[in-house]
């Protein structure tokens, strides 16, 4: 099979994401973890509440809606990384198929 260098280019792409894969999903999976864990952070604020200055409230009023926001966000981003926790299916799948493809002898040619 021949690829033309546009095509080379895009599977030297994809291999160098599946090479540091394994790095980005413990990224990914640490700031999802970071991210479930932020109404720990909005309780913190509350019980602070009552020590801190009155220009304080507002903000953290605001953080009482914010931080389910950034739960739901997180519970979303540490499935991504736990379901494609050996690699993104469908690139992992394109790679073995180039790779196949150039093994193979080219007797039709």
């Amino acid at each position: 099979m021949k690829l033309s260098p546009e095509e080379l280019v895009f599977i030297d792409r994809l291999r160098c994401a599946d090479k540091i894969w394994p790095a980005t999903r413990w990224l990914i999976l640490i700031v999802g973890i970071l991210l479930m864990l932020s109404p720990l952070l909005y309780v913190g604020l509350i019980l602070l509440k009552s020590d801190a200055p009155r220009c304080f409230f507002p903000l953290i009023d605001m953080m009482g809606t914010l931080l389910p926001l950034l739960s739901l966000t997180g519970i979303f981003v540490g499935t991504y990384a736990r379901n494609n926790w050996s690699g993104i299916p469908t690139r992992r799948l394109l790679l073995r198929l180039v790779a196949h493809a150039q093994e193979e002898p080219n007797d039709k040619e």
